[in-house]
Parts: structure tokens; sequence; C-alpha cells
């Protein structure tokens, strides 16, 4: 998720880049059966000051404010999509 901001943010004349990761349920095929998994905006000043190759990933991607809901013993979990805004965003497009 990190990489995926970083490469965007160098490649496009952008400021800030959100990154949204979704998982596809076992045995899903359609649309619906895709959940949201991952969200941050990641600001390319906050990307510019941070020292990406002295510090871990999830360090910088929870100091970003990235939503997630993990455990080691499940995985990555659905996470809700009006907590972020993005419920709306969708039903609007």
């Amino acid at each position: 998720m990190l990489r995926v901001a970083v490469e965007v943010l160098q490649a496009a004349p952008v400021e800030t880049v959100e990154v949204v990761a979704r998982l596809c349920r076992p045995h899903g095929s359609a649309e619906a059966d895709f959940d949201t998994v991952l969200h941050v905006k990641v600001h390319a000043i906050a990307i510019a000051k941070a020292h990406l190759k002295k510090m871990e990933a999830t360090t910088v991607i929870s100091a970003l404010g990235a939503r997630f809901d993990w455990t080691p013993a499940r995985g990555l979990g659905a996470i809700d999509l009006d907590d972020i805004g993005l419920a709306a965003r969708r039903a609007a497009a």
C-alpha cells in the first residue's frame, strides 16, 4: 500500500494519494464479493519527510492514519466504509 502511494506520488503531479485495497472473499467473483480491507491517504509532504529506508512500512503506514482490521489469526478483515467516507462516494459514483 505504501509502495503504491509512493510510486503514484513520484509519477503524478498530485499532492495526495488515497489508496484503497479490496480483498475478494473465498469463492467470490462478483463485485459484491469484494471487501475493503485497507485505506490510507498519503500526502507527498509526509512521504518527503519520512525516512522510508530506516523505518518499517507498518510504522509509516500507521503514522499516516491507515485504516485496517488485522489479526495474526484471521488476517485482514473488512473495514466499515462509512467510517472512512467511502460508502457515500461509492453511492454517488
